[in-house]
């Protein structure tokens, strides 16, 4: 019986948690202000308002964010089972330092890795326990049940370091471009492309990248992963997105007489550091420069080391505004739009046109 087994579960969670301490609370502060029963696995949006994305086919109706269809896989269910299990010792470790590393932080953390690991031995057992068997699934279990023991941000110290670091060879990467800009107009797409690849190597749930961090800076890794990266690639539409550059920076050339060939790009930012600073601001500075307008999108709430939404206002565009003009001036000139238009950005045409030259 479902039921049966999420109550045995939580009380095992409850028995770790509060064998020291003696209370009898059984969720966090936070879990309440936010509406969470005591490991409500299942509930894969705390805000269920959100409305599907536009672009979406079918309107959504036939999203599924999992690339692999694990229902009919036992093999490959074990297999991501072993590999999310084995991470939460470590992760455990991680959201204890995130609370400052303190006896109590230290409790909550014991008591997220016994809960999260009894969780996946059930689903282990029975795959459809809780629902359909899916990857993403067990990852939003998993951040459910960091939030359930008051967890708001596992990733928080690590996520500041990384950016601290890329934001440091932030600079010398866009030297880098133009430099590369003003030898080939051809190749700056491309570049920006491997650039967008590379960054999103720097993953901490990546075993790979452990020995990476270990040896080399995180630009000498930034530019090895773009070095590295060898085609044919699974799917690969490069060659009509450099088209269409092109066809872009013509546009922009003329003084945009004509409709754009792009008006709006909206960009989904992944990982903190390296990923967001190294790879996707670059790749947003040179639409901003031919004329595009940018929405840079990012996850509301904290997700493993996943860029927020918050992360990205407060703190990355402020500094990178530092580093080029170009990101304080589309900034500025987003928030005066929005101001002015009741919350919403509007698409305008001198939306489009205010913008420094082309890189």
């Amino acid at each position: 019986d479902r039921a049966v087994q999420r109550r045995s579960v939580d009380d095992l969670a409850r028995r770790v948690l509060h064998k020291e301490s003696g209370s009898s609370t059984s969720y966090s502060p936070r879990a309440k202000s936010i509406g969470l029963t005591p490991l409500n696995v299942g509930v894969l949006h705390v805000s269920p308002h959100v409305r599907q994305f536009p672009l979406l086919t079918n309107g959504g109706l036939d999203y599924t964010p999992d690339t692999f269809d694990l229902s009919n896989d036992r093999d490959e269910w074990n297999y991501w089972i072993d590999a999310i299990n084995d991470g939460v010792s470590s992760l455990a470790k991680r959201a204890c330092a995130s609370a400052g590393e303190t006896a109590e932080a230290r409790r909550r953390s014991e008591a997220f890795g016994t809960a999260f690991s009894a969780h996946l031995e059930m689903v282990r057992a029975d795959p459809c326990c809780y629902g359909r068997p899916s990857l993403s699934a067990i990852l939003e279990l998993r951040e459910e049940c960091l939030r359930e023991f008051d967890f708001t941000d596992a990733y928080q110290v690590a996520k500041a370091r990384e950016n601290d670091a890329a934001m440091t060879v932030l600079p010398g990467l866009l030297n880098e471009l133009e430099e590369a800009r003003s030898r080939s107009e051809e190749m700056l797409p491309h570049l920006l492309l491997e650039g967008l690849l590379a960054g999103n190597v720097f993953d901490w749930g990546a075993k790979a990248c452990v020995q990476l961090y270990e040896d080399g800076s995180i630009l000498d890794i930034y530019k090895a992963s773009q070095k590295n990266l060898s085609k044919p690639y699974a799917v690969d539409d490069s060659a009509a997105f450099v088209r269409a550059w092109h066809r872009q920076r013509a546009w922009m050339r003329t003084g945009g007489g004509r409709p754009a060939p792009w008006r709006r790009a909206i960009i989904f930012a992944d990982n903190a550091g390296a990923d967001v600073v190294l790879g996707v601001l670059p790749f947003c500075r040179a639409l901003l420069g031919i004329g595009v307008e940018v929405v840079l999108c990012a996850n509301r709430l904290p997700a493993i080391n996943d860029i927020t939404a918050d992360e990205i206002r407060r703190d990355i565009l402020p500094r990178a505004g530092l580093c080029a003009d170009v990101f304080s001036h589309a900034y500025e000139k987003g928030v005066r739009l929005r101001d002015e238009n009741g919350g919403r950005v509007p698409m305008a045409r001198e939306w489009l046109l205010g913008y420094p030259p082309p890189l």
